[in-house]
């Protein structure tokens, strides 16, 4: 297990985009990740609400009823600025079988912010898709 992973996402021809820090200890209760662009923190993904995973990975063990838990835990992520902006929200819709999310973006994402928002954030989902 590693504490405090970092990804670096880069366009085809090497340029980073950005890098994507796991923000160590704090990941096991509820997830979160720093988003840096060009050295500087631009954003952080962090979980919404805790319980929904925990609460998603005790009950989808269960027979029968863990095939029902998608219908009713919706974890939610959000990349938030450092002052606490939301840019960008994922919400796993209702399925039965497989997590489906909905991406809404906020009012304050900037055309610049979009492709490393969206990065992080799907980088996230598919980083806890196993922790529910």
């Amino acid at each position: 297990m590693d504490w405090s992973a970092a990804y670096t996402i880069q366009k085809a021809d090497g340029t980073d985009v950005c890098r994507v820090c796991r923000k160590g200890a704090r990941s096991i209760w509820k997830a979160t990740y720093e988003v840096h662009i060009g050295g500087q923190l631009a954003f952080v993904v962090h979980e919404k609400n805790p319980w929904a995973k925990v609460f998603d990975g005790l009950l989808s063990e269960v027979p029968v009823v863990g095939m029902f838990t998608g219908y009713f835990l919706h974890p939610v992520y959000a990349a938030e600025t450092p002052d606490g902006k939301e840019l960008m929200r994922a919400t796993k819709k209702p399925a039965f079988f497989q997590g489906k999310f909905g991406i809404e973006c906020g009012r304050d994402l900037t055309p610049a912010m979009e492709a490393p928002a969206l990065m992080g954030v799907c980088l996230t989902l598919l980083l806890e898709r196993m922790r529910g």
